[in-house]
């Protein structure tokens, strides 16, 4: 059994290390560092962390399990090739946009009507509520395994406070501090679990094992491939929705970003490669018959120690996102105060954040009954604004609100079909088909301005 007060000791130590940026901020600027002045350390360790989140742990599992190891690698590197080029896209797209300043709402402003901004807003807060609804509630489901003897309402009272101490009272400096603590942790774990289970047992009687493995394998389910083809398209609809990634991005110096592109990406993908080989290892030991018994493999078969590492980079995954949340929810809580004076907005971001945390604590016993429809609802979240959101982003001119409103609606129509029929395959392709739709629409529209443009030169 692992004793949980070892975890929150380390809780302790990170909070303390951070005791001189909470709650000392005397603007908003302070707390958000909205200016230019990541180098490339911060710059690089900020982007790193929110990548580094329950899916980049799962996802590797995920596809190991259902794939095996050769589509599954291969899988992950075309993912991380897909996350570089986004990612050299934002950069660029910032590098020459005159409204950067004004962060990813400031882009939607500029390029949206009213209207059109106001639908969008809905999708925007639900998706920055991602860490803090169905990361948390995952965390919930998870934790019992680990901490038998700890409820939960303790146990998220517990991780929610300490993230509201570090990220809502900290601001960014705090998150980097503190995330570049856990991430030298977990980098220490992800090097040594998967060396020590490959040492103890040899590389040739592993593979062999898990041929055995691969024999028995069962059949691939249809919803695992529809969300295997989904991915590259969530990865889309987060870069287009999350706030802290592109808060980030735009407080890199401008001479630091390639560098900081590369490093980002490049770090970021030892985690799946040393979770994949691992989950590799688990299932020549241990072939299990369900994806749930390989999950019980995983966190329940090693040594204490092992699984102690295995907890400590879970756990740093789960306040990762939820750092990132409430960092989101603070820039939308300070995009609503309007004009006060900076101390008292400041105060204000605080509060909210407070209150706001407080809510997710009485609203999570109901979450967790339903999480498969929340995790659902963020999959149909992340397609249907994937494509249409990329190219507002690119658009010269204002978009209807037509476009955002029917986004709306078709998310909302498809979770209703989710919640009557339980099948995956209609909502996606309903969700599939309208991002295209308008995608096409938006970028049919600015091909046309362009040339209009390119004619009156």
């Amino acid at each position: 059994m692992i004793e949980w007060y070892f975890h929150l000791s380390i809780a302790a130590a990170v909070i303390i290390f951070n005791l001189n940026h909470v709650a000392e901020h005397p603007t908003p600027g302070d707390y958000f560092m909205s200016s230019q002045e990541f180098g490339l350390k911060r710059g690089t360790v900020l982007l790193w962390m929110s990548f580094f989140g329950g899916f980049s742990l799962v996802a590797p599992i995920f596809v190991i399990y259902y794939f095996g190891w050769p589509t599954g690698m291969g899988y992950g590197l075309f993912l991380l090739f897909f996350l570089y080029v986004l990612l050299s896209w934002l950069f660029r797209q910032v590098g020459k946009d005159p409204f950067h300043s004004l962060g990813l709402l400031g882009y939607y402003q500029a390029r949206l009507t009213k209207k059109g901004y106001a639908f969008l807003m809905p999708l925007i807060i639900f998706a920055n509520m991602e860490g803090l609804l169905l990361q948390l509630g995952l965390a919930q489901k998870v934790f019992s395994l680990w901490f038998p003897d700890l409820s939960r309402g303790t146990f998220l009272a517990i991780l929610l406070g300490f993230c509201f101490v570090i990220a809502g009272l900290g601001g960014i400096l705090s998150i980097f501090r503190a995330g570049y603590s856990l991430l030298l942790v977990c980098g220490l774990a992800f090097l040594f679990v998967p060396l020590y289970s490959y040492l103890a047992d040899g590389n040739h009687t592993v593979y062999d094992s898990y041929q055995i493995f691969l024999k028995m394998k069962q059949k691939v389910p249809d919803e695992m491939v529809y969300l295997l083809i989904s991915v590259p398209f969530g990865l889309m609809g987060i870069l287009m929705t999350h706030l802290f990634q592109w808060q980030v991005i735009q407080s890199i110096k401008p001479q630091y970003r390639s560098q900081v592109r590369k490093l980002s990406v490049a770090c970021f993908s030892s985690i799946p490669i040393s979770v994949g080989i691992y989950a590799i290892y688990t299932l020549s030991k241990h072939p299990a018959s369900t994806f749930i018994e390989f999950v019980r493999h995983i966190v329940e078969v090693p040594g204490p120690l092992i699984v102690m590492l295995i907890v400590v980079c879970w756990l740093a995954s789960v306040v990762h996102s939820v750092f990132i949340s409430m960092f989101s929810m603070a820039v939308l809580i300070l995009n609503s105060i309007g004009q006060h004076s900076p101390r008292n907005r400041i105060r204000s971001v605080y509060l909210r954040l407070g209150i706001l945390s407080c809510l997710v604590f009485c609203v999570h016993a109901w979450l967790l009954r339903d999480l498969q429809f929340l995790f659902m609802g963020y999959v149909l979240l992340y397609l249907i604004v994937s494509l249409p959101l990329v190219f507002i982003i690119k658009s010269r001119g204002k978009i209807s609100g037509w476009v955002t409103g029917v986004m709306l609606f078709f998310l909302v129509f498809s979770l209703i079909i989710y919640r009557m029929t339980s099948q995956p395959y209609w909502p996606m392709l309903i969700c599939a088909c309208v991002s295209f739709l308008t995608g096409g629409y938006i970028y049919l529209r600015n091909k046309e301005k362009s040339e209009y443009f390119a004619k009156r030169r």
